[in-house]
């Protein structure tokens, strides 16, 4: 009887240990999520970014909805984190990749395996009450180094 219930109190708590380390990598991913944001706000945006994309705008009921896509790297970029931001967000949360999913996502020049993690583009939503530029957060590794950097996203109606 003593080895049942020490099995289960052994049970219970590797059950609370491992929701605890769970809780942890979320607080981790949410405090990524917030630099991220902070960085974007505050950051001179660049130009001419290390691959091609489109920015397509579709009237909802209460702004727009946009869809950035990414695609055609001229770069190989490995384990990419993005964000875009729109100082006019109509939504609670700026749209990610690579933040808070298990998945990689990586982009090399006509280079697509989607078992090994490389897609042709990528596709970011959100919405937004007007129609305008949005700033663009991508993280990625090269071959040295991990690179950030922030773009502006261009819109021409």
């Amino acid at each position: 009887m003593k080895k049942i219930l020490i099995f289960l109190i052994c049970l219970i708590l590797a059950g609370c240990s491992s929701k605890s380390s769970e809780h942890g990598q979320k607080r981790k991913e949410l405090s990524e999520y917030k630099k991220i944001v902070q960085k974007v706000k505050t950051s001179k945006p660049q130009e001419n970014p290390p691959f091609d994309y489109r920015l397509v705008y579709s009237k909802v009921d209460d702004g727009y909805r946009y869809d950035l896509i990414i695609n055609n790297p001229s770069i190989t970029m490995l384990h990419i984190k993005a964000l875009s931001y729109s100082s006019s967000l109509n939504d609670k949360y700026y749209p990610t990749l690579g933040l808070f999913e298990e998945a990689q996502y990586s982009l090399k020049k006509d280079y697509v395996n989607k078992k090994e993690g490389y897609y042709k583009g990528f596709a970011l939503s959100g919405k937004v009450k007007e129609k305008d530029e949005l700033k663009l957060y991508i993280s990625y590794e090269n071959k040295s180094k991990r690179v950030g950097e922030v773009y502006r996203i261009h819109y021409e109606d």
